[in-house]
């Protein structure tokens, strides 16, 4: 069995697609609240990356993902996680459409990264039982 690293989580965007200010804002709030945040782009891997991000889900705390470009890679790290009984949390763009197998979640839809801040701040509190860093 692989150790559990606390208050660290892999962040889950839309690859070398996302916008950087949207991944800036998921590693500035996750840092807020004492949370380490890795997303795909920062993994050192030797062979194929698929296998270091399924072991960054299997052994952090929880996964945050945002569901924005709709990418199946995405869907799949998701359902991985959901596999192993990780606290998943979603997020996505406004008319990003659900697909099936998640529509029944709470993803929250964000207007722009000041609005996904705000909730990511919100569901922290939440998921960490921590006071806010400033």
């Amino acid at each position: 069995s692989k150790s559990w690293r606390v208050d660290e989580t892999y962040v889950r965007v839309k690859g070398r697609w996302c916008l950087e200010d949207i991944k800036k804002a998921f590693k500035d709030v996750c840092r807020e609240f004492g949370i380490t945040a890795m997303t795909a782009d920062e993994i050192e891997h030797e062979s194929g990356v698929t296998d270091r991000i399924l072991e960054e889900i299997e052994t952090n705390e929880f996964l945050i993902a945002d569901l924005t470009g709709e990418r199946p890679n995405v869907y799949y790290e998701i359902g991985h996680a959901h596999a192993l009984n990780k606290r998943v949390h979603l997020f996505r763009k406004t008319g990003t459409k659900l697909h099936f197998d998640v529509a029944h979640r709470k993803c929250p839809e964000y207007v722009n990264t000041t609005d996904l801040k705000e909730q990511l701040r919100k569901r922290m509190v939440t998921l960490t039982n921590k006071p806010q860093k400033t």
